[in-house]
């Protein structure tokens, strides 16, 4: 079994209503992908269902493995160990002036 600590920010914490949970996967080994697959949102879609699509994440959404930024879909394919930290967010631009 792997527990996985699951963090949101931003507009996916106001979708979930949650800001942090462990969740415990049953298999032996999984991906970051799987992981996001098998968080429930209550409304009958899933973490993924709310930041990816297709096999990739959204444009305007990052996902977080252990602080670290997955940009592609090769990103979800990692392998997740017992304590990391998974965590999905909305992309903050940074807007400049003068």
């Amino acid at each position: 079994m792997i527990k996985v600590n699951i963090s949101t920010y931003g507009s996916v914490n106001k979708e979930v209503g949650w800001h942090f949970k462990d969740i415990n996967i049953e298999q032996a080994t999984t991906t970051v992908e799987n992981v996001l697959k098998s968080v429930e949102l209550g409304d009958g879609r899933t973490l993924f269902d709310l930041v990816g699509e297709e096999g990739k994440i959204k444009s305007s959404y990052i996902i977080l493995l252990n602080g670290r930024p997955l940009w592609d879909s090769e990103g979800l394919k990692i392998q997740i160990t017992s304590g990391d930290l998974v965590t999905a967010m909305d992309v903050i631009e940074i807007m400049g002036g003068g």
